[in-house]
């Protein structure tokens, strides 16, 4: 029996992957029989007795006529699922971008979280060829979120638009900070700080799906290019700090112990710990600047105008101001340590805040809109 051709069913291709990943909870699964080219939920119950001395259609009529009822009912159980929401629009075009980003973005939740099982097993047995699953898996998810982005980014623009987007966009770059700063240091450990928050945010990016609208004009400038990777960069760099410190606390109040726990031994020491903050401060203070000097200049370019009283303005020049207090008493007072640690920490928290918390106090940025 011949196969149907692909062009007729190939809207059935991404379903499979709603199932696998989800359990087809987000829309109902649509399962379709690919060698009689009609779904599953269509077919009778059991096949009907031949009357004896009935005469018997041609068979490839009887088979095209079929496709043809089969595939209008089909068609028009796709056209309900796509206006239920953004998560079925995929069904019509698997080839898309939009669709290979979304299919790809599942595939680095998978993978991530490869990476984040392994990077605790590492953690608990000390064996090094544990990391190395970790260390494939992390690789691999990188790579298919970078495609990912870019197959968004040829879908629209710049993949910072809404909320879906930005979760995603900044997963990525904490992913390429921890990866950057694994080929200098080599800190097995730190996978173990980073990789919670990226599999939530890569998680929560796939769960909130918004759709891929045009870049208004008044967006399409220079500006947006340089104001948005280098905030986002700097996001990525202070949460190496952040992790740093973390590690750094820890591995402080083990070596206060009389008998320090396993977890002492798995750690770096304090002075790789204290190094690996600063200089991940030292990255990502840099580009946060040039990504609020670029973020005024195109404000002005705008809407006439290099400052507004808007709460994401406010609380992004708060962080900054955090983390520039930071880098002038380590620089002129000698701060470090568990001071220097609180304080990353805190500034940290001010970062996550500005990032998602001011969408609830309402502000005009749009990538942090549903």
């Amino acid at each position: 029996m011949g196969e149907t051709p692909r062009s007729n069913n190939t809207y059935f291709g991404v379903r499979w992957l709603d199932s696998a990943f989800w359990g087809g909870s987000l829309t109902p699964p649509l399962a379709v029989r690919r060698s009689q080219g009609c779904p599953k939920h269509f077919l009778p119950a059991s096949k009907p007795q031949a009357t004896k001395g009935a005469v018997k259609p041609a068979h490839s009529k009887g088979r095209a006529q079929n496709r043809s009822l089969y595939k209008g009912e089909a068609d028009s159980i796709i056209k309900s699922l796509v206006q239920q929401g953004v998560w079925a629009q995929h069904i019509k075009d698997p080839f898309s971008p939009a669709s290979m980003s979304l299919i790809l973005l599942r595939l680095t939740i998978a993978l991530y979280s490869i990476g984040l099982l392994h990077s605790f097993l590492t953690i608990i047995t000390r064996k090094k060829i544990l990391f190395r699953v970790a260390l494939f898996g992390i690789c691999s998810g990188f790579l298919g979120h970078a495609l990912s982005i870019l197959y968004t980014w040829r879908e629209t623009h710049l993949p910072v638009s809404n909320l879906h987007q930005a979760l995603s966009f900044f997963a990525f770059v904490i992913v390429l900070a921890f990866l950057l700063s694994y080929a200098r240091y080599r800190l097995d450990s730190l996978s173990v700080f980073i990789f919670p928050l990226v599999f939530i945010l890569t998680l929560a990016a796939n769960l909130i799906s918004s759709p891929q609208q045009p870049l208004p004009e008044i967006l399409k400038s220079i500006w947006f290019y340089i104001h948005i990777p280098s905030t986002f960069l700097g996001y990525g760099a202070f949460f190496v700090t952040f992790a740093a410190s973390v590690m750094y606390l820890i591995q402080e109040n083990e070596l206060k112990r009389r008998r320090p726990q396993a977890f002492y031994y798995r750690l770096p020491s304090l002075e790789i710990c204290d190094e690996l903050g600063y200089k991940s401060l030292s990255i990502g203070f840099p580009l946060l600047t040039i990504g609020i000097v670029a973020g005024a200049l195109w404000a002005n370019k705008a809407w006439q105008t290099y400052w507004g009283w808007d709460p994401k303005i406010i609380w992004t020049f708060v962080t900054w101001l955090i983390y520039a207090v930071l880098i002038h008493y380590r620089l002129s007072a000698g701060l470090r340590g568990r001071r220097a640690a609180f304080m990353a920490i805190v500034g940290f928290i001010f970062v996550l805040f500005t990032f998602i918390g001011t969408r609830y106090l309402g502000t005009a940025h749009p990538y942090i809109q549903r």
